[in-house]
């Protein structure tokens, strides 16, 4: 009887539950405490005293000085950033954040301090792997940037090309206006197929339906930079992936830095093509990258003293054509702002001002790329300044105003952070001049009696 008065007792009890979870007041109540108290871990969360800035390479020290950082600090406005970002849910829960300039970092940032994932950096795999070796390959002689692509994919037997009259420089600076290729179509057709195989799809059908133009106008494709890839391919004699590791990875000991497998990466062209394309495949750190935007900082050069690339290729990644430019100011002018300017400007590799990265305090003259993921790198030469930001992107927008309304924000701040330490550095260094010039002039004030004097009266204190 005991049992069966406990059974209907309990079975009441879960009927009044359900009750409860069906009524829409008490589910909107239940939801609305729920919320408050993810906001409130929020506002927590970002409003926490930064104690995970680690790897900051050169921090002046300022103990006993007049010599202060600006509160709050660049470091923390750059934490509260992205945690704030993270609890939007516009990224996910790790994010990578590098500062620095020619000299060496000055930040590097995690919002997951013990995290040591590999970022997939999407369409940075253009610069950095793609365009970067092409250059290399310039620069040694075996291409030329004038070069017809029909004239070189003849050469390894391949004529579908020849009927337009498109350059390697066109490619580079997305003025082809070739057939955009469908990933996941090229897997439909070709997944099956080895990589070169899929490839070699891949060119036909960009080749089978394009129409060769007499007008070139800049239209960013991530075509422009698989067919690249393929050109890297086939006049190295090496492979992309081997000819990238070896002449631009390991010389910048860039020992993280690698392609994706085809289950790591996004990008459905370069899944398909094994995770290894010109347009996408790379996988990356902020340490690494922080190597690359050095690099070109200090004039193509190594920390070892050997050379990347030469100057003239190194102008030539970050300088656009003269007639983009002046369409660019026609359409800022029209627009009432450089920010709505619809009209592309590519240099061979990166993107030239571009105003969806630059935030105060970079100059005109900055250039960097994104990729869809979440990632982007903006180096400003005249400043000496780079801001590389690694995230994943959860917002499916297009375009992605939230991700880039972060990343201005982001290189504000890295702006701000750099200029700061570097005040912070002159302002030691002139306290610490000044107290040398003061003690001194304290020494040449003593008389040599009082000298000898105090330096008996020292003795003798020693003696005792």
């Amino acid at each position: 009887m005991q049992k069966l008065s406990l059974f209907r007792g309990l079975v009441f009890f879960g009927f009044c539950i359900g009750i409860l979870h069906l009524d829409p007041a008490f589910a909107a109540k239940k939801s609305a405490s729920k919320k408050s108290a993810k906001n409130s871990a929020c506002a927590k969360l970002a409003a926490i005293n930064v104690n995970n800035l680690n790897s900051v390479s050169r921090n002046a020290g300022t103990s006993g000085s007049k010599c202060t950082m600006p509160k709050p600090s660049p470091e923390e406005k750059i934490h509260i950033l992205i945690q704030q970002a993270i609890c939007r849910k516009d990224i996910s829960d790790a994010a990578e954040v590098v500062v620095g300039d020619d000299q060496g970092v000055w930040l590097n940032y995690k919002s997951l301090p013990n995290d040591n994932r590999l970022y997939d950096l999407a369409s940075l795999t253009k610069p950095i792997a793609t365009a970067t070796a092409v250059l290399k390959l310039v620069d040694s002689g075996r291409l030329k940037l004038n070069e017809q692509i029909g004239a070189i994919f003849s050469r390894f037997g391949m004529k579908a090309f020849n009927r337009f009259n498109i350059t390697v420089d066109d490619l580079l600076r997305h003025r082809s206006g070739l057939h955009e290729l469908n990933g996941n179509y090229l897997y439909a057709i070709a997944g099956n197929s080895s990589r070169s195989r899929a490839a070699w799809t891949g060119l036909e059908r960009i080749a089978s339906h394009s129409n060769p133009r007499t007008k070139k106008l800049p239209i960013y494709r991530d075509s422009n930079y698989f067919i690249l890839s393929e050109i890297v391919r086939l006049v190295s004699g090496t492979g992309f992936e081997p000819f990238v590791s070896s002449n631009i990875l390991a010389p910048l000991e860039m020992k993280r830095t690698r392609f994706a497998g085809p289950r790591e990466v996004a990008d459905p062209l370069a899944r398909t093509l094994g995770g290894v394309s010109g347009s996408a495949g790379l996988l990356s750190t902020g340490t690494d990258l922080g190597k690359f935007a050095q690099m070109f900082l200090n004039n193509g050069k190594t920390p070892n003293g050997g050379r990347i690339l030469s100057n003239m290729s190194l102008n030539d990644m970050k300088t656009s054509y003269y007639t983009d430019e002046q369409r660019r100011f026609i359409d800022t002018q029209n627009a009432g702002s450089i920010e709505f300017a619809k009209t592309e400007m590519h240099a061979a590799g990166f993107d030239v001002n571009p105003s969806i990265l630059r935030g105060s305090g970079f100059s005109m003259r900055s250039f960097g790329h994104t990729g869809s993921t979440g990632t982007s790198m903006l180096i400003d030469p005249d400043n000496k300044v780079y801001v590389i930001l690694l995230a994943r992107n959860r917002r499916d927008e297009d375009p992605p105003v939230r991700m880039n309304a972060l990343r201005k924000a982001i290189a504000t701040e890295g702006m701000a952070l750099v200029r700061a330490r570097r005040a912070l550095e002159e302002c030691v260094q002139a306290q610490a001049q000044a107290q040398a010039a003061q003690n001194s002039s304290k020494r040449l004030k003593t008389s040599p009696a009082n000298w000898l004097q105090d330096h008996f009266r020292f003795r003798v204190f020693r003696a005792q």
